[in-house]
């Protein structure tokens, strides 16, 4: 779904048709549960997020603007979102039976806390840029085409992203 039809959809949903959200579901469903457990890593809580993401878009549909690149927009949407349930799960963390076999492992709360935090240290066309790069797995030649950018400066904007999270790297 390009963003004309993606806005178009939106204004309708607006307009009252609720059930027109389902189009959005069924374009974006499998990127948006994929970006959800790759943070959540677990169906359950990924496909929680991803109807929390259809919830809020519900709920605030008439502040939401126009969306120049859905995509991204959801990604970050859902990361977000993931990111604070990883938080709620870190909260209430349990171990099995087994002790030594974790249901849910806290070092991988730590971590993505700690990516979600560092993106913070990104300006909002980087952080664009990173959830269609890393997220979404775009290459620099889309991303180029969905932004309106060259790839230059796209492959700019990589590394600079890059060298502003390369803390993260003596964490991993």
């Amino acid at each position: 779904m390009d963003a004309k039809k993606f806005n178009q959809t939106l204004d309708e949903i607006r307009n009252g048709n609720i059930s027109i959200l389902a189009e959005i579901y069924n374009a974006y469903y499998n990127f948006m549960f994929n970006t959800a457990i790759a943070i959540v890593n677990n169906s359950i809580d990924a496909d929680d997020v991803v109807s929390n993401f259809l919830k809020y878009l519900l709920e605030k549909i008439q502040a939401i603007g126009y969306i120049e690149h859905p995509k991204a927009w959801i990604a970050t949407s859902i990361r977000n979102d993931a990111v604070r349930s990883a938080k709620q799960a870190a909260n209430t963390l349990y171990l099995s039976e087994n002790a030594e076999d974790p249901l849910v492992h806290p070092s991988k709360f730590d971590l993505v806390i700690l990516l979600n935090d560092s993106l913070k240290l990104l300006t909002d066309t980087e952080q664009e840029i990173f959830d269609m790069h890393y997220l979404i797995g775009l290459k620099y030649r889309e991303i180029s085409k969905e932004l309106n950018r060259p790839v230059g400066t796209i492959k700019r904007d990589v590394h600079k992203i890059k060298n502003k999270l390369k803390h993260l790297k003596k964490e991993l």
